[in-house]
């Protein structure tokens, strides 16, 4: 699961380097796509959400035009681009500021892993039962 995301960022970052114009667009991962990438969870998911960004938001509307649910890079994927809003889930102060970046291939895409603490809190807001699992999860982990 780890390689198809992977996979599916490069391809997210190659599919949007044409329209870039210099512009970069920030990401902000979180959910089961995240632990996995991330923490090396071992569950799967078909969806890779993001936060919402400030900026770039010309290029997150054509990421989700090519990657997004139904779309056909998505299906080649197996995995489909969600831009969640940062409110909802309620997300902790300065999460941002925690955040670290992560260094990759990428040219147009500036990936940014969250702290664990505030992945955590992400899973609060829903609180379905496999969020409950995650945040478990996440307890469980040595960091």
């Amino acid at each position: 699961m780890k390689d198809r995301i992977e996979d599916f960022l490069i391809d997210l970052d190659r599919s949007l380097e044409p329209h870039a114009s210099g512009e970069i667009l920030d990401i902000y991962p979180i959910g089961r796509a995240a632990l996995v990438w991330q923490y090396n969870f071992t569950v799967t998911t078909e969806d890779f959400d993001v936060l919402g960004v400030q900026g770039g938001a010309r290029l997150i509307e054509l990421a989700s035009d090519l990657f997004g649910k139904g779309k056909r890079k998505a299906l080649d994927h197996g995995i489909y681009l969600q831009v969640v809003n940062d409110a909802l889930p309620p997300m902790p102060w300065h999460y941002k500021q925690r955040a670290t970046k992560i260094t990759g291939p990428w040219k147009v895409l500036q990936v940014f892993t969250l702290d664990p603490h505030d992945l955590a809190a992400s899973k609060l807001g829903r609180f379905w039962p496999k969020d409950r699992e995650d945040i478990q999860q996440l307890c469980d982990l040595d960091l």
